[in-house]
């Protein structure tokens, strides 16, 4: 689909979860179609970070580099009461050195 659309008409959102879990690396989708991606659609197995499946500083690293403008949180399955999940996860992307 974007490589077939107007990039001055046309972005999407990358849900990098499942692009990861669709056998594609994240990282290289942002690279590959760069300036296509304003905002990127953040959740991991459990918690943001707890899991350990997903790697998010290269994908932050190259989502900035290709200009995302800001991005949403979605945990996909809560191991606690769903508010106290929402902290964990703001918690660890607050906290990472990478995330602006």
């Amino acid at each position: 689909m974007l490589e077939n659309t107007d990039p001055d008409l046309f972005c999407m959102e990358l849900d990098v979860y499942w692009a990861t879990k669709g056998g594609y690396d994240p990282v290289d989708y942002l690279k590959k179609y760069s300036g296509r991606f304003p905002l990127l659609h953040i959740k991991d197995e459990e918690e943001i970070g707890q899991s350990g499946t997903m790697d998010f500083e290269p994908i932050f690293k190259a989502a900035y580099a290709q200009g995302m403008k800001g991005y949403y949180v979605e945990v996909e399955r809560y191991n606690f009461e769903p508010v106290k999940s929402v902290a964990m996860s703001y918690e660890y992307l607050a906290n990472s050195n990478y995330v602006k």
